[in-house]
């Protein structure tokens, strides 16, 4: 309770109304809880990232199943922290979109790729972070799927710079090219290590059913990558052929 409301604390503080902060689209009151909400995520990011990072550096990330339910208290409270933002940017998503917006008289599209493929993701990571805080196992393994929050304070760089009317040019391109290696690095080989050693250690977990379930959860979250690291990749090319592109999903 005391992590999500510092979450909601650190969305007002964040807000440019709160910070004395300006937009330039002039939806001002839209676009700054969605800059606050980016500002909470990119330093959630950092968070996670960090402890990933320090846990490939200080256990090599082991994930043989010999180490499966083990339970270190950093990696294990960041599990936690993850299941509090999941439940903070769902919320935020919908109220935005069937609050937020309409009363602000600027109504979003639902689509698939910003709005679904969002929400889903959410949903599953939850249930499954939810499993692994609980103690079933995958403690070391979550901190595999964490590296992936490397990529997400260049995400949202690149989104304020898209909502400031940079959309082409050498520092468009620079940081969409940034973002997509580091997105690439962080989330499509590293996860396709992470379900080889899951799939070769099905038979180790305490349930059967949630190991299967466990390694379908992390089998999606790659595809669901690997269909925004498209769209990411269409973007830039359309930048480089000297098309404005509007923007990636919004993580």
């Amino acid at each position: 309770a005391s992590l999500t409301l510092g979450h909601v604390i650190a969305h007002a503080l964040f807000h440019p109304s709160t910070a004395g902060g300006t937009l330039s689209d002039g939806q001002v009151d839209v676009n700054g809880h969605r800059y606050a909400n980016k500002m909470v995520g990119t330093l959630h990011a950092c968070v996670l990232a960090f402890v990933a990072v320090r846990c490939f550096v200080t256990t090599g990330f082991d994930l043989r199943a010999a180490r499966l339910l083990e339970v270190p208290p950093l990696e294990h409270l960041t599990v936690g922290l993850m299941l509090v933002y999941l439940v903070y940017d769902t919320c935020f998503l919908l109220w935005r979109f069937f609050v937020l917006a309409p009363s602000r008289g600027a109504p979003e599209r639902w689509t698939f790729g910003e709005h679904t493929l969002s929400v889903a993701h959410h949903l599953l990571g939850f249930v499954s972070w939810w499993l692994i805080y609980g103690g079933t196992g995958g403690v070391y393994w979550a901190q595999c799927i964490h590296l992936a929050e490397l990529s997400t304070p260049l995400l949202n760089v690149r989104w304020i710079m898209i909502k400031e009317g940079i959309t082409s040019g050498p520092l468009y391109l620079a940081g969409s090219a940034l973002f997509l290696v580091v997105f690439f690095l962080s989330r499509i080989p590293t996860t396709a290590v992470l379900l080889y050693y899951m799939y070769m250690g099905v038979d180790k977990w305490p349930s059967r059913s949630i190991a299967w379930f466990q390694f379908m959860v992390t089998l999606s979250f790659w595809g669901i990558n690997l269909i925004w690291f498209r769209g990411g990749m269409k973007l830039v090319l359309r930048a480089l052929k000297g098309k404005s592109g509007k923007g990636k999903k919004e993580e």
